[in-house]
């Protein structure tokens, strides 16, 4: 019984003994340089020669009609819709979308994929008018496919180009 006792009791100081040690080791934290160190902003890439696509509007919750052009150019985006027409709505707003617009099993045209990324409030309903947008956003957006009109509230596509790259430039 002595034996066991005395056997415990050398593991226990032992064990205690080398906690103790392992928090005296001494150690020395990496040095802090104190001089702020500045990164030049990654330069973003421009295209070799401005881009293009052109897609045509389809009528879905409303008539819907005329050309859509979106250019790249080295400094910006412009959207850019020509012969445009499309009917009256509240708070009518310009998206891109990542997908293209199909017919679902009912024949309706819909978006693949109803994601949208809202460039702008629709300036109106008629006309031509131009949105721009800083060329760093492509960095931001998905990939997208069309263009689209949608009435926000209710939430309703009013009409959806296709974009098709085009050569330019």
């Amino acid at each position: 019984m002595k034996t066991v006792r005395l056997a415990r009791a050398t593991v226990v100081v032992g064990a205690f003994l080398m906690l103790a040690l392992a928090g005296c080791t001494p150690f020395q934290p990496a040095p802090v340089d104190p001089t702020p160190t500045t990164r030049a902003a990654a330069p973003i890439p421009s295209p070799a020669r401005p881009m293009e696509w052109v897609g045509t509007f389809v009528s879905q919750g409303t008539a819907t009609s005329g050309t859509v052009t979106l250019r790249l150019t080295s400094d910006k985006y412009t959207v850019t819709l020509t012969n445009f027409s499309t009917g009256p709505g509240k708070d009518l707003m310009l998206t891109l979308n990542p997908g293209a617009m199909t017919k679902d099993a009912e024949g309706d045209n819909v978006v693949e994929d109803p994601t949208v990324w809202e460039v702008a409030p629709l300036k109106s309903a008629s006309g031509e008018q131009s949105y721009e947008l800083p060329a760093d956003a492509r960095f931001n957006l998905p990939a997208f496919h069309s263009v689209s009109i949608y009435q926000t509230l209710p939430m309703e596509a009013f009409g959806t180009a296709n974009l098709t790259a085009v050569a330019y430039g």
